[in-house]
Protein backbone atom coordinates (compact mmCIF):
# COMPACT_ATOMS: atom_id res chain seq x y z
CA UNK A 1 0.00 0.00 0.00
CA UNK A 2 1.17 3.47 -0.73
CA UNK A 3 2.34 6.02 1.87
CA UNK A 4 0.94 9.18 2.24
CA UNK A 5 0.52 12.02 4.46
CA UNK A 6 -2.09 14.47 5.91
CA UNK A 7 -1.92 18.18 7.06
CA UNK A 8 -4.97 19.45 8.58
CA UNK A 9 -5.64 23.15 9.12
CA UNK A 10 -6.77 24.32 12.53
CA UNK A 11 -7.39 28.20 11.12
CA UNK A 12 -7.89 30.19 14.42
CA UNK A 13 -6.23 31.74 16.99
CA UNK A 14 -5.88 34.15 20.18
CA UNK A 15 -4.88 36.73 18.57
CA UNK A 16 -2.46 37.66 15.28
CA UNK A 17 1.47 37.73 16.24
CA UNK A 18 2.78 40.56 14.36
CA UNK A 19 5.01 38.50 11.80
CA UNK A 20 2.40 35.82 11.09
CA UNK A 21 0.93 35.83 7.74
CA UNK A 22 -0.59 32.21 7.85
CA UNK A 23 -4.52 32.31 7.48
CA UNK A 24 -5.24 32.47 10.54
CA UNK A 25 -7.99 33.96 12.08
CA UNK A 26 -8.51 35.58 16.25
CA UNK A 27 -11.61 35.70 17.97
CA UNK A 28 -13.68 33.49 15.54
CA UNK A 29 -15.29 31.57 18.67
CA UNK A 30 -18.41 31.50 17.19
CA UNK A 31 -17.26 29.22 14.18
CA UNK A 32 -14.75 27.05 16.08
CA UNK A 33 -17.62 24.01 15.77
CA UNK A 34 -18.82 24.77 12.51
CA UNK A 35 -15.91 24.53 11.24
CA UNK A 36 -15.00 21.05 13.06
CA UNK A 37 -17.80 19.42 11.74
CA UNK A 38 -16.80 20.57 8.64
CA UNK A 39 -13.35 19.22 9.11
CA UNK A 40 -14.79 16.11 10.34
CA UNK A 41 -17.32 15.43 7.07
CA UNK A 42 -13.75 16.33 5.12
CA UNK A 43 -11.77 13.86 6.71
CA UNK A 44 -14.68 10.96 6.13
CA UNK A 45 -14.92 11.59 2.65
CA UNK A 46 -10.80 12.02 1.99
CA UNK A 47 -10.76 8.97 4.31
CA UNK A 48 -12.80 7.01 1.69
CA UNK A 49 -10.62 8.07 -1.38
CA UNK A 50 -7.66 6.86 0.28
CA UNK A 51 -8.76 3.78 1.29
CA UNK A 52 -5.77 2.25 -0.29
CA UNK A 53 -3.17 3.83 1.19
CA UNK A 54 -0.94 4.09 4.54
CA UNK A 55 -1.19 7.08 6.39
CA UNK A 56 2.31 7.51 7.74
CA UNK A 57 2.83 11.25 9.46
CA UNK A 58 -0.41 13.35 10.05
CA UNK A 59 0.30 17.02 10.77
CA UNK A 60 -2.09 19.28 12.70
CA UNK A 61 -1.28 22.59 12.48
CA UNK A 62 -2.53 26.34 12.51
CA UNK A 63 -3.41 28.59 13.58
CA UNK A 64 -3.26 27.37 16.46
CA UNK A 65 -4.90 23.75 16.77
CA UNK A 66 -4.77 23.76 20.90
CA UNK A 67 -7.59 26.36 20.84
CA UNK A 68 -9.76 24.01 20.36
CA UNK A 69 -12.07 22.85 23.03
CA UNK A 70 -11.72 19.17 24.78
CA UNK A 71 -14.34 17.71 23.18
CA UNK A 72 -13.42 18.96 19.40
CA UNK A 73 -9.79 17.90 19.85
CA UNK A 74 -11.22 14.28 21.05
CA UNK A 75 -13.48 14.42 17.62
CA UNK A 76 -10.84 15.33 15.24
CA UNK A 77 -8.77 12.42 16.57
CA UNK A 78 -11.65 9.88 17.07
CA UNK A 79 -12.66 10.92 12.86
CA UNK A 80 -9.07 10.49 11.96
CA UNK A 81 -8.83 7.16 13.55
CA UNK A 82 -11.82 5.55 12.08
CA UNK A 83 -11.45 7.28 8.72
CA UNK A 84 -7.80 6.16 7.54
CA UNK A 85 -5.73 3.03 7.85
CA UNK A 86 -2.58 4.99 10.08
CA UNK A 87 0.73 3.09 10.65
CA UNK A 88 1.32 1.85 13.99
CA UNK A 89 4.34 3.97 13.62
CA UNK A 90 2.94 6.87 12.24
CA UNK A 91 3.89 10.55 13.35
CA UNK A 92 0.98 12.21 14.49
CA UNK A 93 2.04 15.73 15.73
CA UNK A 94 -0.08 18.54 17.09
CA UNK A 95 0.94 22.60 17.50
CA UNK A 96 0.19 23.39 20.27
CA UNK A 97 0.85 27.28 21.70
CA UNK A 98 1.60 28.05 25.30
CA UNK A 99 -1.44 29.78 26.79
CA UNK A 100 -4.17 27.82 25.04
CA UNK A 101 -3.12 24.26 26.84
CA UNK A 102 -4.79 23.36 30.07
CA UNK A 103 -5.09 19.94 32.08
CA UNK A 104 -7.54 18.72 30.22
CA UNK A 105 -6.50 19.80 27.10
CA UNK A 106 -3.42 17.97 27.46
CA UNK A 107 -4.93 14.66 28.88
CA UNK A 108 -7.03 14.07 25.88
CA UNK A 109 -3.53 14.39 24.32
CA UNK A 110 -1.97 12.15 26.47
CA UNK A 111 -4.98 9.66 25.93
CA UNK A 112 -5.41 9.94 21.92
CA UNK A 113 -3.54 9.50 18.67
CA UNK A 114 -1.38 12.49 18.92
CA UNK A 115 2.02 11.37 19.49
CA UNK A 116 4.48 14.57 19.34
CA UNK A 117 3.72 18.07 20.23
CA UNK A 118 5.16 20.67 18.35
CA UNK A 119 5.40 23.86 20.58
CA UNK A 120 5.48 27.34 19.37
CA UNK A 121 7.76 29.47 22.18
CA UNK A 122 9.59 31.92 19.65
CA UNK A 123 11.85 32.92 22.66
CA UNK A 124 12.94 32.67 26.63
CA UNK A 125 12.24 36.86 26.97
CA UNK A 126 9.22 37.77 28.39
CA UNK A 127 8.86 41.35 27.07
CA UNK A 128 10.01 39.93 23.87
CA UNK A 129 7.50 37.38 23.47
CA UNK A 130 4.97 40.95 23.75
CA UNK A 131 6.78 42.66 21.12
CA UNK A 132 6.36 40.19 18.82
CA UNK A 133 2.80 39.44 19.75
CA UNK A 134 2.48 36.23 21.40
CA UNK A 135 -0.33 35.66 24.66
CA UNK A 136 1.54 33.18 26.36
CA UNK A 137 5.01 33.79 28.85
CA UNK A 138 7.89 31.33 29.33
CA UNK A 139 6.88 30.36 32.80
CA UNK A 140 3.41 29.19 30.99
CA UNK A 141 5.40 27.59 28.55
CA UNK A 142 7.22 25.39 31.46
CA UNK A 143 4.26 24.06 32.77
CA UNK A 144 2.78 22.87 29.46
CA UNK A 145 6.25 21.23 28.54
CA UNK A 146 6.24 19.11 31.90
CA UNK A 147 2.63 18.78 32.08
CA UNK A 148 3.24 16.83 28.30
CA UNK A 149 5.80 15.05 29.30
CA UNK A 150 4.03 13.67 32.60
CA UNK A 151 0.90 11.94 30.09
CA UNK A 152 3.22 10.23 27.98
CA UNK A 153 4.45 12.77 25.22
CA UNK A 154 7.78 11.76 24.04
CA UNK A 155 8.36 13.24 21.18
CA UNK A 156 8.53 17.25 21.89
CA UNK A 157 9.19 20.15 18.99
CA UNK A 158 10.10 23.79 20.06
CA UNK A 159 10.45 26.56 17.88
CA UNK A 160 12.41 29.43 18.53
CA UNK A 161 13.35 32.62 16.57
CA UNK A 162 15.99 34.91 15.91
CA UNK A 163 16.56 38.27 14.18
CA UNK A 164 13.62 39.44 16.23
CA UNK A 165 13.15 43.39 17.50
CA UNK A 166 15.35 44.42 19.71
CA UNK A 167 16.93 40.93 20.70
CA UNK A 168 20.23 40.46 21.24
CA UNK A 169 23.07 37.44 20.23
CA UNK A 170 23.56 37.07 24.58
CA UNK A 171 19.62 37.31 24.94
CA UNK A 172 18.86 34.45 22.44
CA UNK A 173 21.36 32.40 22.82
CA UNK A 174 20.81 32.36 26.68
CA UNK A 175 17.39 31.23 25.56
CA UNK A 176 18.61 28.78 23.28
CA UNK A 177 20.69 27.47 26.03
CA UNK A 178 17.67 27.04 28.68
CA UNK A 179 15.71 25.17 26.07
CA UNK A 180 18.59 22.89 25.40
CA UNK A 181 19.03 22.15 28.47
CA UNK A 182 15.60 20.64 28.85
CA UNK A 183 16.44 18.02 26.44
CA UNK A 184 13.28 18.33 23.72
CA UNK A 185 13.73 15.83 20.92
CA UNK A 186 13.43 18.47 18.51
CA UNK A 187 13.95 22.43 18.49
CA UNK A 188 13.44 24.23 15.07
CA UNK A 189 15.16 28.10 15.11
CA UNK A 190 13.40 30.22 12.36
CA UNK A 191 15.19 33.58 11.38
CA UNK A 192 12.28 36.06 11.46
CA UNK A 193 11.02 36.53 7.89
CA UNK A 194 9.20 40.19 7.30
CA UNK A 195 5.53 39.25 5.64
CA UNK A 196 4.09 41.71 3.40
CA UNK A 197 0.37 42.17 5.02
CA UNK A 198 1.78 42.03 8.90
CA UNK A 199 1.96 44.11 11.76
CA UNK A 200 5.75 44.25 11.36
CA UNK A 201 5.73 44.84 7.83
CA UNK A 202 4.46 48.33 8.12
CA UNK A 203 6.39 48.90 10.94
CA UNK A 204 9.75 47.96 8.98
CA UNK A 205 9.24 49.89 5.60
CA UNK A 206 7.94 53.40 8.29
CA UNK A 207 11.40 52.53 10.07
CA UNK A 208 9.92 51.91 13.20
CA UNK A 209 10.85 48.25 13.92
CA UNK A 210 14.88 47.95 14.92
CA UNK A 211 16.14 44.62 13.91
CA UNK A 212 19.46 43.17 14.79
CA UNK A 213 21.87 43.85 11.72
CA UNK A 214 22.67 41.47 9.23
CA UNK A 215 26.39 40.17 11.37
CA UNK A 216 24.33 39.88 14.74
CA UNK A 217 21.71 38.26 12.28
CA UNK A 218 24.73 35.72 11.48
CA UNK A 219 26.17 35.73 15.29
CA UNK A 220 22.92 34.26 16.19
CA UNK A 221 22.63 31.39 13.81
CA UNK A 222 26.09 30.57 13.77
CA UNK A 223 26.08 30.03 17.88
CA UNK A 224 23.31 28.33 17.45
CA UNK A 225 24.69 25.71 15.27
CA UNK A 226 27.77 25.21 17.59
CA UNK A 227 25.43 24.94 20.65
CA UNK A 228 22.84 22.40 19.86
CA UNK A 229 26.07 20.79 18.31
CA UNK A 230 27.28 20.51 21.81
CA UNK A 231 24.25 19.24 22.73
CA UNK A 232 24.30 16.32 20.61
CA UNK A 233 21.18 17.60 18.06
CA UNK A 234 21.76 16.53 14.38
CA UNK A 235 21.01 19.42 12.20
CA UNK A 236 19.16 17.84 9.59
CA UNK A 237 17.98 20.49 7.84
CA UNK A 238 18.63 24.56 7.04
CA UNK A 239 16.75 25.52 10.68
CA UNK A 240 15.85 22.06 12.34
CA UNK A 241 17.89 20.22 14.80
CA UNK A 242 16.80 16.93 16.23
CA UNK A 243 18.05 14.17 18.48
CA UNK A 244 19.04 11.15 16.76
CA UNK A 245 15.99 9.08 15.46
CA UNK A 246 14.12 12.48 15.99
CA UNK A 247 13.95 14.10 12.59
CA UNK A 248 10.41 15.63 11.59
CA UNK A 249 9.00 12.76 9.23
CA UNK A 250 6.33 15.03 8.51
CA UNK A 251 8.61 17.83 6.98
CA UNK A 252 11.35 15.36 5.23
CA UNK A 253 7.63 14.38 3.20
CA UNK A 254 7.74 18.27 1.75
CA UNK A 255 11.51 18.32 1.49
CA UNK A 256 11.60 14.50 -0.46
CA UNK A 257 9.00 15.54 -2.86
CA UNK A 258 6.52 12.80 -1.30
CA UNK A 259 2.57 13.00 -1.76
CA UNK A 260 0.79 14.72 0.94
CA UNK A 261 -2.81 15.72 1.18
CA UNK A 262 -4.18 18.83 2.97
CA UNK A 263 -7.74 19.03 5.07
CA UNK A 264 -9.54 22.20 5.83
CA UNK A 265 -9.24 25.91 5.23
CA UNK A 266 -6.59 27.17 3.31
CA UNK A 267 -4.45 23.78 3.21
CA UNK A 268 -2.32 22.71 0.60
CA UNK A 269 -1.71 19.13 -1.60
CA UNK A 270 0.77 17.41 -3.88
CA UNK A 271 -0.76 14.32 -5.19
CA UNK A 272 -0.51 11.86 -7.76
CA UNK A 273 1.44 14.63 -9.38
CA UNK A 274 -0.83 17.41 -8.71
CA UNK A 275 -0.73 20.54 -6.47
CA UNK A 276 -3.80 22.28 -4.92
CA UNK A 277 -4.95 23.88 -2.34
CA UNK A 278 -8.42 24.87 -0.42
CA UNK A 279 -10.32 28.18 -0.24
CA UNK A 280 -8.85 30.72 2.33
CA UNK A 281 -12.67 32.12 3.20
CA UNK A 282 -14.01 30.33 5.99
CA UNK A 283 -17.40 31.10 5.39
CA UNK A 284 -17.14 29.26 1.99
CA UNK A 285 -15.71 26.40 3.40
CA UNK A 286 -17.86 25.76 6.01
CA UNK A 287 -21.42 25.96 3.81
CA UNK A 288 -19.53 24.10 1.19
CA UNK A 289 -18.78 21.18 3.34
CA UNK A 290 -22.47 21.11 4.21
CA UNK A 291 -23.54 20.51 0.84
CA UNK A 292 -20.03 17.25 0.52
CA UNK A 293 -18.07 20.33 -1.33
CA UNK A 294 -14.65 20.89 -0.43
CA UNK A 295 -13.68 22.31 -3.91
CA UNK A 296 -9.85 22.43 -4.88
CA UNK A 297 -8.39 25.77 -5.95
CA UNK A 298 -5.58 26.51 -8.34
CA UNK A 299 -5.19 22.61 -9.57
CA UNK A 300 -1.63 22.39 -11.67
CA UNK A 301 -0.32 19.20 -12.71
CA UNK A 302 3.58 19.84 -12.33
CA UNK A 303 5.78 19.57 -15.91
CA UNK A 304 9.27 17.40 -15.57
CA UNK A 305 10.88 20.63 -15.56
CA UNK A 306 9.00 21.86 -12.29
CA UNK A 307 9.62 18.79 -10.44
CA UNK A 308 12.89 19.03 -10.52
CA UNK A 309 13.41 22.43 -9.60
CA UNK A 310 11.38 21.43 -6.52
CA UNK A 311 13.20 18.05 -6.15
CA UNK A 312 16.51 20.31 -6.27
CA UNK A 313 15.50 23.51 -3.86
CA UNK A 314 13.87 21.21 -1.42
CA UNK A 315 16.41 19.09 -1.23
CA UNK A 316 19.32 21.25 -0.86
CA UNK A 317 17.34 22.75 2.39
CA UNK A 318 18.45 19.25 4.09
CA UNK A 319 21.89 19.06 5.73
CA UNK A 320 22.79 16.20 3.57
CA UNK A 321 21.21 17.37 0.57
CA UNK A 322 20.61 15.56 -2.69
CA UNK A 323 21.86 12.03 -4.02
CA UNK A 324 23.25 12.37 -7.53
CA UNK A 325 21.85 8.88 -7.98
CA UNK A 326 18.08 9.98 -6.63
CA UNK A 327 17.77 12.19 -9.64
CA UNK A 328 18.86 9.81 -12.06
CA UNK A 329 16.50 7.50 -10.63
CA UNK A 330 13.53 9.78 -10.55
CA UNK A 331 14.02 11.21 -13.95
CA UNK A 332 15.78 9.34 -16.47
CA UNK A 333 18.37 11.98 -16.88
CA UNK A 334 21.81 12.54 -15.66
CA UNK A 335 21.82 15.90 -13.20
CA UNK A 336 24.92 17.30 -15.31
CA UNK A 337 22.89 17.30 -18.51
CA UNK A 338 20.18 19.23 -16.52
CA UNK A 339 22.44 21.45 -14.62
CA UNK A 340 25.79 21.00 -15.39
CA UNK A 341 26.92 24.17 -15.54
CA UNK A 342 24.88 25.53 -12.42
CA UNK A 343 26.50 23.12 -10.00
CA UNK A 344 30.17 23.69 -11.82
CA UNK A 345 29.21 27.34 -10.89
CA UNK A 346 28.05 26.72 -7.51
CA UNK A 347 30.96 24.61 -6.54
CA UNK A 348 33.31 27.23 -7.88
CA UNK A 349 31.82 30.22 -5.35
CA UNK A 350 31.57 27.28 -2.49
CA UNK A 351 28.19 27.53 -2.00
CA UNK A 352 27.01 23.94 -2.54
CA UNK A 353 29.64 21.28 -2.08
CA UNK A 354 29.58 17.70 -3.44
CA UNK A 355 30.31 14.96 -0.98
CA UNK A 356 29.72 10.91 -1.21
CA UNK A 357 28.00 11.41 -4.14
CA UNK A 358 25.65 13.72 -3.00
CA UNK A 359 25.38 17.53 -3.13
CA UNK A 360 24.73 19.61 -0.16
CA UNK A 361 25.34 23.40 0.80
CA UNK A 362 27.98 24.99 2.47
CA UNK A 363 28.32 26.98 5.66
CA UNK A 364 28.22 29.91 3.20
CA UNK A 365 25.74 28.64 1.01
CA UNK A 366 23.26 28.43 3.90
CA UNK A 367 23.48 32.05 4.41
CA UNK A 368 22.61 32.55 0.58
CA UNK A 369 20.67 29.35 0.72
CA UNK A 370 17.92 31.73 -1.52
CA UNK A 371 20.48 32.30 -4.28
CA UNK A 372 21.36 28.63 -4.68
CA UNK A 373 17.96 27.65 -5.04
CA UNK A 374 17.27 30.26 -7.55
CA UNK A 375 20.00 28.94 -9.54
CA UNK A 376 18.12 25.81 -10.52
CA UNK A 377 15.15 27.62 -11.57
CA UNK A 378 15.30 26.52 -15.36
CA UNK A 379 14.54 28.95 -18.18
CA UNK A 380 11.89 28.11 -21.00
Amino acid sequence: MNKVSLYLHIPFCESKCYYCDFASYPKKNAFYQDYVDALCLEIEQVGESLQQCIIDTIFIGGGTPSILSVNQLDTIQSWLKKSFSIAKDAEITMEANPGTLDQDKIDVIGNGIINRISMGLQSTENDLLKKIGRIHTFEEFKQNYESLRKVGIKNINIDMMFGLPDQTTKGYINGLSQIAHMKPEHISSYGLIIEEGTPFYGLYHNNQLHLPDEQSERDMYDSCLQMLKDYDYEHYEISNFSKPGYACRHNLVYWDLKPYVGLGLASHSYYKGQRYEHTKDLEVYIQKAKQGQFHKENIFTLTTKEMMEEFMFLGLRKMDGIAIADFEKRFGILIDQVYGKQIDDLLKEGLIQEVKNSLLLTRRGMDLANRVFSKFLIDE
